[in-house]
């Protein structure tokens, strides 16, 4: 799809389209756009979690007892499960006096602001790790006969990149463990 010609990421040599750790401004782009989106959905999918878990239980108490001191029991009832507490204050909802923010946690407008700049960070480095790990690990040749980039070696086959050391499935296989075990860790101090 892109009009330039890739780039293999550890060389910077122009390659055919196809080659294993070939990178392109078009596909880099898309890998950032794409984790943008992903983080977008987790802030989305957070906040949704926040709102079943709290509006049941709030809305019967509120409705039973009609009244402010009311309103600070049903919160401060929904409070007392940590996760909860957690999830409402990532989505946002708040009761200061009963839901304060902890130091250096986002909730709200920035937490789905630093999701989505997560996401995009995390779209890139798993494309470039990716495309590393291809260029190194997966062979990439071409075949003089069928006039193409093939993954495996043979009489015909002038080498490009890498070796067969993965296939297409194990290089995205460990980018996306690598990828998301950092993600994870990232988000447990979020």
């Amino acid at each position: 799809m892109s009009r330039g010609q890739p780039r293999l990421i550890t060389s910077l040599r122009n390659v055919p389209p196809g080659t294993n750790g070939g990178v392109s401004l078009l596909g880099t782009a898309a890998g950032i756009l794409g984790g943008a989106v992903m983080g977008g959905a987790a802030a989305a999918a957070s906040a949704v979690s926040a709102a079943r878990a709290v509006l049941p239980s709030a809305l019967s108490h509120l409705h039973a007892l009609g009244s402010h001191r009311a309103t600070r029991s049903a919160w401060a009832l929904m409070m007392r499960h940590s996760h909860v507490a957690s999830l409402v204050r990532r989505a946002g909802v708040r009761e200061p006096s009963l839901v304060p923010a902890m130091p250096g946690e986002l909730s709200g407008p920035a937490f789905g602001v630093a999701m989505v700049a997560l996401g995009a960070l995390l779209g890139l480095l798993g494309t470039l790790l990716d495309s590393l790990l291809g260029a190194q690990l997966q062979f990439s040749g071409w075949d003089n006969e069928r006039k193409r980039v093939v993954s495996t070696p043979g009489v015909h086959v002038k080498h490009l990149s890498g070796c067969v050391v993965l296939s297409n499935d194990g290089v995205n296989a460990v980018s996306i463990l690598l990828v998301t075990s950092l993600a994870g860790a990232v988000m447990w101090f979020m």
